[in-house]
């Protein structure tokens, strides 16, 4: 991938996380916050390389752990189980299905969300992980699932014309 994809990527990722913390915080689903930077990432999964991915994930990663400032390399762990996970099956899928693909974006959110409570576990603030907890997870990842709505399909769309502006 060429430098100024790196570089569009990571203006992208810190756009997602500017419109994150203002609009989206404010914007809750029963207790669920959106995560903006997850669906990004997960909707570039299906069309990317796992090089690309790789620098992508570490780079969403990075920023996340800058800007939460807590628990630095947790965000780089957890996007880099979930994308490699997701780009070792994806090959299988036809990435028109948007089912499919909203249903990768739950369970994915799912996962980032244990790997995260997991993660809390091991550095003693396992108090952290509670109910309330899973709950705002569940609600969570439902919210993943209605952006992934809009997401993927444009994500979709963007990459499809690319792929015609190369050939």
């Amino acid at each position: 991938m060429k430098t100024i994809y790196y570089i569009l990527y990571t203006l992208l990722i810190c756009l997602a996380i500017i419109i994150e913390a203002t609009f989206f915080s404010n914007i809750k689903l029963f207790g669920g916050m959106a995560d903006l930077v997850l669906v990004i990432l997960i909707s570039l999964t299906f069309f990317l390389k796992r090089e690309d991915l790789l620098l992508a994930f570490i780079i969403a990663g990075v920023l996340m752990d800058l800007y939460i400032g807590q628990m630095i390399g947790s965000h780089i762990l957890a996007f880099g189980i979930i994308i490699l996970l997701i780009n070792r099956y994806s090959k299988r899928m036809i990435r028109e299905n948007i089912i499919i693909a909203l249903l990768i974006i739950f369970l994915s959110s799912i996962i980032y969300y244990l790997v995260m409570g997991v993660l809390l576990l091991f550095v003693g603030k396992g108090y952290y992980v509670n109910l309330i907890f899973i709950k705002n997870a569940l609600f969570s990842s439902i919210y993943n699932l209605l952006l992934g709505l809009i997401i993927y399909p444009l994500t979709y769309l963007i990459f499809h014309r690319i792929n015609k502006e190369i050939q």
